[in-house]
């Protein structure tokens, strides 16, 4: 089995593929070969065969791997492979036994076995069908290979994954999606960046504001939407303070001035830093607050609700 391993760790603004690849021959019962192996590309199989590697590789494991079909259009060769996404750059060992685990899932699966055997023996395992014919594979001269390499998201992109560390960050993120204040804003950014936006879309959740990441099927979020969801969070923790607390107040002007929240966020980091805070500065950015919100008599009446 070749292993062809990463050196050294990838930017991280996506995470790591690996890629089991056992070649295999399209053909009909017969042997003879099929005209359109691409049709049977990203065919998927059985369940997730992550569970039961072990405590330690199902950590570094991340979300479901199925057995699936993947043909190489350039090379002209079907392979019997599973994708994993991982955050971790794994040892050869670690990748070895990734591949042993895939190799006995296919084989538990299907009767597959990469050992030396007959070219011309077909498996009795159904990949698919053409012409209304069924699909077997035969083995392949080919040598399974184990490939990790580091999966780029565009700019601008994160994984939705990297939100939810803990369990709270992921009711925070619901709530988020169940704010009005937040759906406005979304809508806007939306809007923004020409996604398409149709009536029937009533909730945030329904806004086209996630993506699916077509190599490891994880979502993908805009860095926008991000920021929003951060000034989200700064708010509500003073929105917890009873009504007519300064805290409170402070609260409603941050969810309706999206500077003030902005401004707030940028003070608390350099609090956190240990560097100097100018308050006079801070007094005007509320002040641009009130003054902004009142003239807007639909805010206004947002902020006299909350």
């Amino acid at each position: 089995m070749n292993i062809n391993r990463l050196t050294r760790t990838p930017e991280y603004r996506g995470v790591t593929i690996l890629v089991c690849d056992f070649p295999c021959t399209p053909v009909f019962k017969d042997g003879t070969s099929i005209k359109s192996p691409n049709l049977l590309n990203r065919i998927e199989f059985g369940k997730n065969i992550i569970p039961g590697m072990g405590k330690e590789m199902e950590k570094k494991l991340r979300g479901e791997t199925l057995l699936t079909l993947k043909y190489d259009s350039i090379a002209n060769i079907l392979s019997l492979a599973a994708f994993y996404t991982t955050s971790h750059l794994l040892s050869e060992e670690e990748m070895e036994k990734i591949g042993k685990w895939t190799k006995a899932a296919w084989t538990e699966l299907t009767g597959f076995d990469d050992k030396e055997v007959d070219s011309d023996y077909v498996y009795d395992f159904i990949l698919g069908k053409e012409d209304g014919k069924d699909i077997y594979f035969s083995k392949s001269t080919e040598k399974p290979e184990i490939n990790m390499f580091p999966n780029y998201l565009p700019k601008g992109k994160v994984w939705m994954a990297t939100l939810f560390e803990t369990p709270e960050d992921q009711v925070r993120y619901e709530s988020f999606l169940m704010d009005p204040i937040i759906f406005d804003r979304l809508v806007k950014l939306c809007n923004k960046k020409n996604l398409k936006v149709t009536d029937t879309m009533v909730t945030s959740s329904a806004l086209p504001i996630h993506s699916k990441d077509t190599v490891s099927g994880e979502l993908i979020i805009d860095t926008d939407v991000i920021k929003i969801f951060e000034q989200f969070v700064y708010y509500n923790n003073l929105l917890v303070f009873d009504k007519g607390t300064s805290e409170h107040d402070t609260g409603k002007l941050m969810a309706l001035y999206p500077k003030l929240c902005d401004y707030i966020i940028h003070v608390a980091k350099r609090v956190e830093e240990g560097l100097p805070v100018n308050t006079e500065n801070y007094e005007k950015q509320l002040l641009n607050a009130i003054n902004y919100i009142s003239r807007k008599p639909s805010l206004l009446k947002a902020y006299e609700d909350m």
